[in-house]
């Protein structure tokens, strides 16, 4: 049963003057989904108040239409734009994103697609209380499930035995999905701030995620309170993996804002920034067909050696296997979970 208005709201903090949380939601032809994903959002439970800021970017589906419904039921705590053009696809991304957060009125922002969904009625509670207590981090996240079209669990991405502090190296080295977009809850302050390195890239997520770990420290905590979807029909993600070109595009314009980023740092983070363009290479563009393993070879072999490369040559030489277990053999997949991080909730 769904909560009222009423509901929600008997236990905010009435001295509060306006939403310490806003969550951020931006759609496109999500009707198979955004009703699982707005009430992931009015399932939380607080003593603080929170806006639901979603943007439909002209969807040709029932997305609109299902936004409008609950917008009329939750008046005090949705608030939806709708646009009558594609933006994305016009090319204006950058005035798009400052559309929508120019309407954050938070202190906080907590961030998830429209095919996406949180699973946990206690995670921005969770969160905001840590970075309250902690002025000194800049971002909170944790763990999700990975989850299919058709809601089947297929995996999750625990990476830790226990709540965790991370690095700013390991975040530009593992690339966007180390952390989940529908886990990240930041500080309106620092994601208002553009960097160069933010403004060129033509994703939003991984930038992101660096220019928080650079602006302070990054918590994760050890609990599945989300549910990340797999290359939805029409997603970023799925689209890349169709078109090549796409693809090549898209890994010119990350190294090109990595260098950029390169050079913001000063240099400090140079080796990750390597490796991870090498990662990439490996990952996306060999099995696609763009780059021939002799080239990314190449390309590995340049690294500074260390573990990491050690690491990174292994992943690339069972790649092919690391694929069969995944699609064919889930299970050991998950007795390998199971063994490497043990019981992750509670």
């Amino acid at each position: 049963m769904k909560r009222s208005e009423e509901d929600i709201m008997r236990k905010w903090n009435k001295a509060s003057d306006g939403p310490l949380v806003s969550i951020r939601c931006i759609t496109y032809n999500h009707a198979n989904f955004i009703r699982k994903t707005l009430d992931g959002f009015l399932q939380q439970d607080t003593d603080f108040p929170f806006e639901i800021l979603i943007h439909d970017d002209a969807s040709t589906d029932e997305t609109e239409d299902i936004i409008r419904e609950y917008e009329k039921k939750y008046p005090h705590i949705i608030v939806a734009m709708y646009e009558e053009e594609n933006q994305l696809s016009r090319g204006n991304s950058i005035l798009f994103r400052k559309l929508i957060n120019e309407k954050l009125r938070g202190k906080y922002v907590a961030w998830c697609e429209g095919d996406d969904c949180w699973t946990d009625k206690s995670k921005l509670q969770r969160q905001i209380d840590y970075l309250e207590e902690h002025p000194d981090y800049s971002l909170c996240y944790h763990p999700v499930e990975y989850i299919s079209e058709e809601d089947k669990i297929v995996g999750d991405d625990t990476r830790f035995k226990c709540d965790c502090d991370v690095d700013t190296r390991t975040i530009i080295a593992r690339g966007g999905l180390f952390c989940a977009t529908c886990s990240l809850v930041y500080r309106k302050e620092d994601f208002l701030y553009w960097p160069r390195f933010r403004m060129m890239a033509d994703i939003e997520d991984y930038p992101l995620q660096i220019h928080l770990a650079l602006r302070g420290k990054v918590r994760y905590i050890n609990r599945i309170m989300g549910a990340y979807r797999v290359a939805s029909s029409g997603s970023w993600t799925a689209t890349m993996k169709r078109d090549s070109q796409k693809m090549l595009a898209h890994y010119k314009n990350e190294r090109k804002w990595l260098r950029t980023l390169d050079h913001y740092t000063q240099g400090q983070y140079r080796n990750e920034i390597r490796w991870h363009i090498v990662d990439m290479v490996f990952d996306s563009l060999v099995p696609a067909g763009i780059y021939s393993k002799r080239k990314a070879w190449h390309m590995w072999f340049a690294l500074e050696p260390g573990k990491d490369k050690l690491i990174l040559g292994l992943r690339a030489v069972t790649h092919d296997l690391r694929e069969i277990i995944k699609t064919r053999l889930p299970f050991i997949r998950d007795w390998y979970k199971a063994l490497r991080f043990g019981k992750r909730n509670g």
